[in-house]
């Protein structure tokens, strides 16, 4: 998926962020913006069978907060 003007209405689950093609373009803020202000706590599902998947924290203050818990972790 690639950023453009239209990725605000693109839905959370189509958002892959180990997608290379949504960085070739540069950074996808608009991207980042969503997962912001709709899903700060983000779980990115691999497509991969193998892969678990992970958490992708996207603000500032989120990652604060479990970089001083780890036990958070």
């Amino acid at each position: 998926m690639q950023a453009t003007g239209k990725d605000l209405r693109y839905p959370l689950s189509d958002i892959n962020l180990k997608d290379i093609e949504l960085f070739l373009p540069g950074f996808p803020h608009e991207i980042f913006s969503k997962l912001r202000r709709d899903a700060p706590v983000y779980w990115n599902e691999e497509p991969e069978p193998e892969e678990p998947g992970f958490w992708a924290l996207t603000k500032y203050e989120d990652v604060l907060a479990v970089s001083k818990n780890p036990e958070l972790l």
